[in-house]
């Protein structure tokens, strides 16, 4: 397992490192709308995954060659990483190491827990998912483990977000028809009134997702949904499909893709812009002829998958 990857550009903080702190797919949601693929392991059980050294040794080496070229370190990966029972010693410990601001992205399914937020002080900034808050919309749009329930996901934060120092941007992911009507919005803005969070980061579907027949909505319905929560005294920002071009010519282009690709699809035009070199075009050609990742086409847009 690879731990470190990046920087690839977030539409949420910029040119982030991302250090993953989960195996591919083992997460405590089955969010219909995840474009890291579906849930194979579907736990709330914290627990060690690897040994926190080497991921430590990796990230040292990685984090040198390119810190300069980085704007925040981000643990985030393809699960839900407070599942990972290192989160704080290796928060702790990659602290030490780095002069950027530490993140996290979180679903917020154990942050009722007084371990997990302990944990989550450690962070500059922590990113935590509010995509609904009542029990119908929550299990239809995040299909959670047994045993989780939006209530208490809700006291937890509000707990968390009285407590920590630091900046917390809740992020809301809209699905079309799902979780977007003004009534839900209406419920949001009511729980949001109670949590001393610092923004909201309005977000919604951008690429291929863990199921078929999700949609997200057009820039229009974004901004208009973001001036109804905004009218409604949410403090809120709208997040585009941002790619940040990072000069990443002479590394690894090709180690660089398909570790990119193991998180997230992407169109060559994301690729592009993201490496800077027209090369990505070659690299491209030669992973699909060696079989390493396959291209497949959603919204009329050609993406790539790693396999």
């Amino acid at each position: 397992m690879k731990f470190v990857f990046g920087p690839v550009p977030s539409r949420r903080l910029g040119a982030s490192l991302g250090v993953n702190l989960v195996p591919h797919k083992i997460c405590s949601f089955d969010c219909i709308y995840c474009e890291v693929g579906k849930t194979t392991e579907l736990t709330s059980e914290r627990r060690r995954f690897f040994k926190p050294e080497d991921l430590l040794k990796e990230f040292k080496i990685k984090y040198e060659k390119r810190k300069d070229k980085v704007d925040v370190v981000t643990f985030t990966g393809a699960g839900e990483p407070t599942l990972n029972i290192d989160l704080g010693y290796l928060a702790e410990k990659i602290k030490e190491i780095i002069d950027k601001p530490l993140a996290i992205l979180t679903n917020s399914s154990l942050i009722m827990r007084d371990d997990v937020r302990r944990e989550l002080m450690n962070f500059d900034i922590v990113v935590p998912s509010l995509d609904a808050v009542t029990d119908k919309t929550f299990a239809e749009v995040n299909k959670p483990v047994e045993g989780i329930k939006i209530n208490d996901i809700i006291a937890g934060l509000k707990q968390f977000c009285t407590e920590f120092k630091g900046e917390v941007y809740i992020e809301v992911l809209l699905v079309k028809g799902v979780n977007d009507s003004n009534e839900d919005l209406q419920r949001l803005t009511e729980v949001l009134k109670d949590i001393e969070y610092t923004k909201v980061q309005l977000n919604t579907v951008f690429r291929p997702t863990a199921y078929k027949g999700v949609v997200g909505l057009s820039e229009k319905e974004l901004l208009e949904k973001a001036l109804f929560l905004s009218k409604n005294g949410v403090r809120v920002e709208p997040v585009g499909n941002y790619v940040k071009k990072l000069n990443n010519e002479g590394e690894n282009i090709v180690e660089d893709v398909v570790e990119l690709l193991k998180m997230r699809p992407c169109t060559e035009e994301d690729l592009i812009l993201l490496f800077g070199t027209a090369k990505i075009k070659e690299v491209v050609e030669r992973l699909i002829e060696k079989d390493m990742i396959v291209e497949k086409e959603h919204d009329g847009e050609l993406f790539y998958f790693k396999k």
